[in-house]
């Protein structure tokens, strides 16, 4: 397993898409201040789970830090990859339109659109503002992707529920407020924030219980809290690997983590 070379995002944000990550096991990592994230399309048998599909990582992900402001954007396709890759451009082109990380998060408007097209992928979607001024975090889901919360001595939380509809940016209205999952925390400095897709908690794909759990990633903060660009690739590489001898790696994966 060849992981690709960080490298910082000297605008503060970063934008991957699965498209251009293609290769198994490979993980794409890169830091933005504070914060880190990484995207892979898995093992071997996350790329034969999608064979015949014209890309075979559907998912996507959009990060900022301004070093008072963070945001997460998740997004993981469902029946192609149109659709998390247009939330992912969305919520990058969002932020840079308004200047203002917590755009994405305030505003639904960015979840629908009126295009044309016969394509009938659909997208999970979480976002997820950090304001490390106000001490607090806010966000919304839609789908299954997750946002935890860490805190030293205490136990980790899952702020997010799966929810339905799926989101589809470029054929669908936008989603509505009563359609998706918000989330509100305090947060305090050194806790750690990570948003991932299901490729880590369902790494064994459909068998949460035979995945990485809230408690594996709890063990990784704990050691790499300080250094997120370490802890996404390792969170990712434990992914691939698979835990207490069930298999990993079989469906895309997409991470991203602050501390606070």
């Amino acid at each position: 397993m060849q992981p690709a070379d960080d490298d910082q995002d000297a605008a503060g944000s970063v934008l991957l898409l699965g498209v251009d990550h293609g290769d198994a096991e490979a993980i794409a990592v890169r830091r933005i201040g504070a914060s880190a994230c990484a995207l892979s399309v898995g093992g071997p048998a996350a790329v034969e789970r999608k064979r015949g599909a014209d890309v075979p990582n559907e998912d996507a992900l959009f990060a900022g830090d301004d070093g008072t402001r963070t945001l997460h954007v998740v997004a993981d396709g469902h029946w192609g990859h149109a659709a998390s890759h247009e939330a992912a451009r969305r919520a990058a082109d969002v932020v840079r339109a308004a200047g203002d990380l917590l755009a994405p998060v305030r505003s639904l408007s960015w979840t629908g659109g009126t295009s044309l097209t016969s394509d009938r992928s659909r997208t999970t979607i979480v976002a997820c503002a950090i304001d490390r001024a106000a001490g607090a975090l806010e966000g919304w889901s839609a789908g299954d992707s997750a946002v935890f919360l860490f805190r030293a001595g205490e136990a980790p939380r899952r702020l997010t529920e799966p929810r339905v509809p799926y989101a589809a940016p470029h054929t669908q209205p936008p989603l509505e407020r009563h359609e998706v999952h918000a989330f509100r925390s305090p947060i305090a400095p050194g806790d750690v924030v990570l948003s991932c897709s299901d490729g880590v908690f369902e790494c064994h794909y459909r068998s949460p219980d035979t995945s990485v759990t809230e408690d594996d990633l709890a063990g990784l903060v704990a050691d790499y809290a300080t250094d997120p660009p370490e802890l996404v690739r390792r969170v990712t590489e434990l992914a691939l690997r698979g835990v207490r001898g069930s298999p990993g790696g079989e469906d895309n994966i997409a991470v991203v983590a602050t501390r606070v």
